[in-house]
């Protein structure tokens, strides 16, 4: 549960907004004022989840001379309630800097958003509130709820076919139902009536005749060759269906959350005053089972024949067993996803077109997206990995291992018409093209029966019994994407991407303000109704090194009690590891704002001001909550 700190009231009302303030609702907080490449003003909202999980497994096992038998059966039940206005959702509006940008001129900037602020002229205002009660206003609004279940049943027999060959084959089956509400069926946009279907309502079916696959079979095989007693070899093969919950992203679906966003008639067109207020928003009575979608509510929708995405994974390697306690490993990984489901809106404009060229605002008035979750996502995973192990002996052990690949995704960008699906194209956000870690213990080599200080007394003493531990990382920068301003491109729903200008970019591998880490002219904004020349994830941030350290020794009180003094160092060196360019973490997630738009150029066309675009301005925790050299010191007594 997350709340603002102050007071527990609605501020919308101390700012004289109508309509900021929804009976029955819990939002407390200031209305949002999202002013693009600024910080955003305002905001509070509150999450409140109960997310309870029931699971029965049952399995038995067989041996049969050289076989090993497993087979059994797995039911999970997945309940959510989820109350949640998101922040896009909150009562707030949005300036783009469309307003006081000229139609056909230069590019929208941080001073045009500005502007529209001061002139209280935002381009979109939305309002959202849970859907509450219809007897009684005064009521709590209601949770969002979901209920799933999932069946799976597997055999696996390991054979072993030889001393030296090892065979295990398996088979998997799983169905999921359709997933329903607490009291009542999921929802279901009826694209051939355009009404939002309540199933299990009225007469809609519980599933509203939704169908899933009951022949989702998953084979997995796995073969061990050890040709010698030092050398082995290992492939295996798998295939998965994706274990994601179909309905997730209609969790808060209409009317579950009714969610209103209005927007003006092109990018250059205000959607109102801020005096204005917010958009009323009405409870929906779904006692007939068909509703309309209000104007400015957009919805998340199933297909009637829902196809469920699939992983398949496959592996090669060798192992040798070296002199000295020493183990050496290569080999090569790869995985495809297949059919994975996304969300796709289909109530997208086209370029130029403005909210006129979205077909459900032609004939609901609707300029929200209207997700449809389709199986559309094809991923390729690539990589050679090696490991190298040494066991502990004579004090000292490391195991280390470094992994080179690639990861492309058919949507590593975000264009939703299907005409230039094919922009979608390119190197995955999560690619990381070379990674080396390396971890190891080593006992310091002094006091009794050690190298150095042997002989006792007190320096052998002090200087005995210490641990020395380490945990080394490197690994490369992400990728990232030059984006400029939508506003010439006018068209909802979709992206704008930066012309790339110059055939090559130079990376300078400047930190900080108006000092750019890559060439700020290798791209320019987009004036024109199309897409920018530039592709999604084309440039890749700094890469990252760190190191780990830590010292440990015990000490042996007693017989039976023994205490331990630990000194840890995270970041040991203090070395600085930096986001890529135009990355603003946030408590939970990442947003990206590297546009190139925001960059004021002189009449000679040199930079005057890179106003946050081409620069580092953050730091990477690499999975800590601090990046600076941390020094941890303790005590722990065990007896």
């Amino acid at each position: 549960q997350e709340r603002p700190d102050g007071p527990d009231q609605c501020w919308g009302d101390q700012f004289n907004l109508p309509r900021s303030c929804t009976p029955s609702q819990r939002l407390r907080g200031t209305p949002l004022f999202r002013i693009n490449n600024w910080t955003t003003l305002g905001g509070g909202q509150t999450y409140d989840y109960l997310d309870p999980q029931f699971q029965y497994t049952a399995n038995a096992a067989w041996t049969k001379r050289s076989h090993n038998i497993r087979f059994g059966m797995d039911l999970l039940k997945l309940r959510m309630n989820h109350y949640e206005v998101p922040t896009a959702n909150f009562p707030g509006f949005t300036f783009t800097g469309g307003l006081t940008a000229v139609n056909g001129g230069p590019a929208p900037n941080p001073y045009n958003s500005f502007a529209d602020f001061l002139l209280g002229l935002p381009q979109s205002v939305s309002n959202g509130i849970m859907n509450p009660p219809l007897n009684d206003g005064a009521d709590p609004a209601r949770p969002a709820t979901l209920r799933t279940s999932v069946l799976g049943l597997y055999f696996r027999d390991q054979w072993q076919v030889s001393r030296k060959f090892t065979a295990s084959l398996g088979l998997r089956w799983e169905y999921y139902p359709v997933p329903t509400r607490a009291d009542r069926g999921i929802e279901l946009f009826d694209f051939a009536t355009s009404r939002q279907l309540i199933c299990g309502v009225g007469s809609n079916p519980k599933d509203c005749g939704i169908r899933t696959s009951p022949k989702l079979f998953s084979p997995r095989l796995g073969l061990a060759f050890r040709p010698t007693d030092s050398f082995v070899v290992r492939s295996g093969f798998s295939l998965n269906w994706q274990q994601n919950n179909m309905y997730r992203n209609g969790l808060t679906a209409y009317p579950s959350q009714i969610a209103i966003t209005r927007s003006g008639l092109n990018t250059y067109n205000a959607a109102q005053t801020i005096e204005q207020g917010f958009p009323e928003i009405t409870p929906a009575d779904v006692s007939s089972g068909s509703i309309s979608l209000p104007a400015g509510s957009g919805t998340t929708t199933l297909p009637k024949e829902f196809t469920r995405g699939y992983v398949m994974s496959w592996n090669f390697s060798i192992e040798k067993a070296l002199a000295s306690n020493l183990t050496a490993q290569i080999g090569y990984v790869g995985t495809r996803v297949i059919h994975g489901v996304r969300s796709q809106n289909v109530n997208f404009g086209l370029p130029g077109g403005g909210s006129a060229s979205q077909p459900y605002f032609r004939s609901l008035g609707i300029q929200a997206a209207i997700n449809v979750l389709l199986p559309m996502i094809h991923t390729y995973y690539d990589s050679l990995q090696a490991t190298f192990n040494r066991r502990f002996a004579n004090g000292f052990t490391i195991n280390a291992g470094y992994t080179w690949s690639k990861y492309v995704t058919n949507f590593a960008g975000s264009i939703s018409d299907p005409q230039y699906f094919h922009r979608n194209k390119g190197i995955a956000q999560e690619d990381v093209t070379h990674k080396l870690t390396a971890a190891g213990v080593a006992e310091l080599p002094f006091g009794r029966g050690k190298r150095f200080l042997n002989r006792g007394g007190v320096a052998s003493a002090l200087a005995g019994g210490w641990q020395l531990n380490g945990v080394f990382s490197a690994f490369s920068g992400s990728p990232f994407t030059i984006t400029a301003n939508a506003a010439a491109l006018n068209a909802p729903g979709n992206p704008q991407l930066a012309d790339q200008v110059k055939p090559q970019v130079n990376i300078l591998g400047g930190v900080g303000f108006e000092n750019p880490y890559f060439d700020p002219l290798a791209f320019a904004s987009v004036n024109q109704p199309r897409y920018g020349s530039a592709g999604f994830n084309s440039l890749r941030g700094p890469g990252v090194v760190n190191l780990d350290l830590s010292v440990f020794r015990d000490f042996r009180l007693t017989e039976k009690l023994r205490l331990q003094f630990r000194a840890e160092a995270f970041n040991a060196t203090n070395t600085p590891h930096f986001w890529s360019p135009g990355v603003r973490p946030n408590n939970f997630q990442l947003s990206f704002t590297n546009d190139v738009s925001n960059m004021a150029l002189n009449p000679d066309g040199s930079v005057r001001s890179l106003n946050n675009y081409a620069t580092i301005t953050n730091v990477n925790s690499t999975g800590r909550d601090f990046d600076e050299r941390y020094f941890r010191l303790g005590l722990r007594m065990s007896f």
